[in-house]
């Protein structure tokens, strides 16, 4: 690992120099730059950094031993080519001026106001690890989960091996939301177990799904049909899952006429048509088969228990114009409700030592560009909301580097600080750390566990076994 010490940054003798040195109206040098975070907004930033200026250096910190965020938490195992964005990543950790900094946790390993004491910017992209609620009663009974916990389930993240579903007992699933995020979740509850056992999902997921009673799976939204938010690619993959039948909208059945008639853009037009095609041909339950499908123009009103206190059914409002005066209901048999209605970033401690402010209403951190506070900057999630695919989060996290490098070019103010980055941060630990090259052997124990099992990889699926596999506990 390179020392900061051997890189290009002007040495700093005591911290009147250093702060001379951060004033200088043009710099020659690049900027010394920790990143909270390692998901694809905060590699993507760090990516774009070394490439326009690479005397930049960047350390990036993760609260968890192992790097990339939802690349690797998030997309669904059967979707092994999204994944392949990892080798890019490991490109730029192969800079001689990047250093990865595992298992710790800013905001509480170490203090957020300490790590802008020894950088010129700090760039805040940790994400959303949080969840949306519904807000109705009985949101809290067993049975009711988010997606991102039934995502972490089947990706193996160590934090939600606890959910630990009886799918024995499980006959009618209700996901609330009709984004690509249900969709995947409805696939992977759909998809036979040994169809999956080749990739990295979680074996604990794949025992219980071998067990599973699920006979129906309905993918609820607010909106109209109109406005369904998943993408073909999805939508057709669904389809084509082996013993699985569509048997769509038998609440509000659609008037494809009048929907075929409005105007769209190409790509809604195309998964429109597609969804409509299918109409025609609706699939007979077979046995064994599950049924799934779409229903419409509803909002959830109540979770309805039994009398252990599990979910049993949910209640909708009819959204339909002609509902309103009699406020007409609509109940769905479920004993497990998904709500699939987005992530969340949540507040990291500390925000408020250095300037920086979070609306707690569109859960982000106020920002301009970027920009949240001097020398503070903001990318991808945590700056904009839980939008857009990876895509759309590279050319974000492109723009926040961007307006660092020409902030930096034009004499902006930035953090006065004491230029010693990691080297000031790693006194401050009281546990071990996962460096890059830490984070290989990791990912070495996975690809051969999974070699054995005849998987892709088998994940750690706790992050004590993962650091004792690499000598950093005993």
């Amino acid at each position: 690992m390179i020392s900061l010490t051997n890189c290009s940054r002007l040495p700093a003798r005591n911290a009147v120099a250093a702060r001379f040195m951060s004033s200088l109206p043009i710099r020659s040098r690049g900027p010394l730059v920790g990143i909270v975070g390692s998901g694809p907004s905060a590699f993507y930033t760090a990516y774009r950094l070394l490439q326009k200026n690479p005397d930049t250096r960047i350390d990036m910190y993760e609260r968890r031993p192992v790097p990339f965020g939802l690349v690797r938490y998030g997309v669904a195992p059967d979707h092994p080519e999204v994944k392949n964005v990892q080798n890019k990543f490991a490109e730029v950790a192969n800079y001689p001026h990047f250093r990865f900094v595992g298992n710790v946790h800013v905001g509480k390993d170490v203090k957020l106001k300490t790590l802008a004491q020894n950088y010129d910017c700090l760039v805040l992209a940790y994400g959303a690890s949080g969840d949306r609620v519904l807000g109705i009663p009985g949101e809290d009974l067993s049975g009711v989960l988010s997606a991102r916990q039934i995502v972490g389930w089947y990706n193996g993240l160590p934090e939600c091996q606890d959910v630990n579903l009886a799918m024995d007992k499980v006959r009618d699933v209700v996901i609330v939301g009709q984004g690509n995020v249900s969709l995947d979740v409805a696939r992977m509850l759909m998809t036979p177990p040994d169809k999956l056992a080749h990739t990295d999902a979680s074996p604990r997921f794949l025992d219980a799904m071998r067990n599973s009673t699920i006979k129906r799976i309905t993918l609820v939204g607010r909106r109209s049909i109109e406005h369904l938010p998943c993408t073909l690619k999805e939508l057709r993959e669904l389809f084509a899952i082996e013993n699985a039948a569509y048997n769509p909208f038998t609440i509000h059945p659609v008037d494809w006429d009048k929907v075929m008639k409005q105007k769209f853009d190409r790509a809604r037009k195309r998964l429109l048509t597609f969804l409509y095609s299918k109409q025609e041909t609706k699939s007979e339950e077979t046995a064994g088969a599950i049924v799934w499908g779409f229903e419409n123009e509803l909002t959830p009103a109540q979770v309805l228990g039994d009398g252990n206190r599990a979910a049993s059914s949910i209640r909708f409002h009819d959204n339909r114009p002609s509902s309103q005066q009699d406020k007409a209901f609509h109940e769905l048999p479920a004993q497990l409700i998904i709500r699939s209605i987005g992530y969340k970033s949540e507040p990291l401690d500390g925000l408020e030592t250095v300037g920086t402010h979070f609306d707690l209403k569109k859960n982000v951190i106020r920002n301009e560009n970027g920009r949240a506070a001097a020398g503070i900057y903001t990318s991808g999630w945590l700056k904009n909301g839980p939008i857009g695919v990876i895509a759309v989060t590279m050319m974000d996290a492109f723009g926040t580097a961007d307006k660092i490098l020409k902030d930096w070019e034009t004499g902006t103010s930035f953090l006065e600080n004491s230029g010693r980055g990691w080297q000031a941060i790693e006194h401050e630990l009281q546990h071990p750390y996962v460096t890059w090259d830490d984070w290989k052997k990791i990912e070495l124990h996975e690809k051969t566990g999974g070699q054995r099992r005849g998987s892709h990889s088998a994940k750690f699926l706790s992050w004590e076994d993962a650091l004792k596999a690499i000598g950093k506990l005993e």
